[in-house]
């Protein structure tokens, strides 16, 4: 109530306001998806190129400025470097404060001093909850929420985030406007450290003046996977030894990992790489980069790589008009779900093969199936008790709504227990793909009890 409206209701806004952490963490896998240290992949050396993530520079649609993890769970864990700080509070009762924090915003400095020795590769932060006077929700990795935690990917040379216990003391700027954004990481030797200053016991590529190209995270995720690798290796020295390589076709649309293994294997080969202009400009970009860089440091000829960018079946794409002994292909997207454009378009790929000798790879698919007991998998994908809802008769009705669906898992670190052993359901000869819709039904033999979900 007030003098100029007497008759207003009290209220009040709720969560009522909010504490934001942040601390500086060190993990392998966040540092795979940043990162690529490798000399050598394959047969490709990749000693005097440094290679990082676009993640900061790339035009991200989504204009979140950073990314997310579930710490509890992230593979290969993560270690923190030093004590949590508080970031900002907010209290979203005082109207000027939030309209502020959205039109104009604040640059926000955190010191934190060392507490592990490690290599910082992001800074993450969680959020408290203030309900009302008493009651608080953390999204702290350590607490039992359905939150992750925002991850803040730090991109500075190791030779700048290596860091040591009790003799680095690290400075993280962050701006928060609309969204909190990080802008700068600093980190600096205490006066008393005895460490070397000179490379920050890293190997030379970051301490030489050496040319740096940017990749996306799942680029790097997939470049920084021994087993692909040594798939590739394996799949380039056998395919040069057994079957003709002198045109290649190469439609994934990712960098041509593959066929700069070819180019190694089968100097001679033509390559000629899909790229899509309409859609991620950046993604482009990015090959490109890679391939002149590769080339470049590998003494590949650069005019033995073309590109085309419409599909095969347009009328005037020189690409259609040629017989290819070989042509890649991705029928399996990252997150599990066959591509059906590549499938559709598997008649139009075939016909540019050389008659009786051209291979489609991959040339079959197997689909495996694994009944699994997994109470933190059926916790996603439906309400099984009225509790959490204060004893509301609200699971049956709501569960009536729940639709097959497929979420973006990570099965490795999937808390879950198998029932059997896994299943070959079917094989998919893309070399003679046949669309129809088939059943299949699979007698299984259970190695342990419990509740299939």
């Amino acid at each position: 109530p007030s003098p100029r409206n007497p008759l207003a209701i009290p209220s009040s806004v709720v969560p009522a306001s909010a504490d934001i952490y942040v601390v500086p963490i060190t993990s392998h896998h966040i540092d795979n998806n940043n990162f690529c240290h490798k000399d050598k992949y394959g047969y490709i050396d990749l000693g005097n190129i440094r290679i990082k993530s676009n993640f900061y520079s790339c035009d991200k649609k989504s204009g979140e400025p950073y990314t997310s993890e579930d710490l509890k769970s992230i593979p290969g864990g993560y270690k923190l470097l030093a004590q949590p700080k508080l970031l900002f509070s907010v209290n979203f009762q005082d109207r000027r404060q939030v309209e502020d924090l959205l039109n104009v915003g604040q640059t926000k400095s955190v010191k934190f001093q060392i507490t592990e020795d490690g290599v910082c590769h992001a800074m993450a932060g969680w959020f408290t909850l203030h309900l009302d006077q008493h009651q608080q929700l953390s999204t702290a990795p350590q607490e039992k929420s359905c939150w992750q935690q925002a991850i803040f990917p730090v991109l500075s040379p190791p030779t700048q985030t290596k860091v040591y216990k009790n003799a680095s003391e690290v400075t993280a700027t962050f701006k928060i406007h609309k969204h909190v954004q990080f802008e700068t990481f600093e980190s600096r030797l205490l006066p008393s450290s005895s460490h070397a200053v000179d490379g920050n016991g890293c190997d030379s590529r970051w301490k030489e003046d050496l040319q740096e190209i940017e990749l996306p995270p799942s680029t790097l995720r997939y470049l920084n996977c021994p087993k692909i690798e040594q798939i590739y290796q394996w799949l380039a020295y056998y395919a040069s030894r057994d079957v003709a390589c002198q045109n290649i076709l190469d439609l994934t649309g990712d960098i041509p990992l593959l066929c700069t293994q070819f180019a190694k294997t089968s100097p001679t080969s033509k390559f000629t790489l899909k790229v899509d202009t309409s859609k991620d400009r950046d993604k482009v970009r990015c090959l490109l980069d890679f391939l002149t860089a590769v080339a470049k440091q590998n003494g590949l000829p650069i005019g033995n790589f073309s590109c085309i960018t419409d599909d095969l079946s347009e009328s005037g794409n020189g690409a259609s008009e040629e017989q290819f002994n070989l042509c890649l292909v991705n029928p399996v997207q990252s997150s599990g779900r066959l591509d059906q454009t590549v499938l559709l378009g598997l008649q139009q790929t075939l016909s540019c093969l050389v008659p009786n000798s051209g291979l489609v790879l991959p040339h079959k698919l197997q689909l495996w199936a694994q009944l699994i007991q997994s109470d933190q998998l059926c916790e996603w994908t439906h309400l099984r008790s009225n509790q959490p809802v204060d004893g509301f008769r609200i699971a049956d009705q709501l569960n009536i709504l729940a639709v097959t669906h497929q979420q973006e898992l990570k099965y490795s670190t999937l808390d879950k227990k198998a029932l059997c052993e896994p299943v070959h359901m079917r094989e998919v000869d893309l070399t003679k793909l046949e669309l129809t819709r088939h059943f299949v039904s699979q007698k299984v033999k259970i190695t342990e009890s419990g509740t299939a979900h």
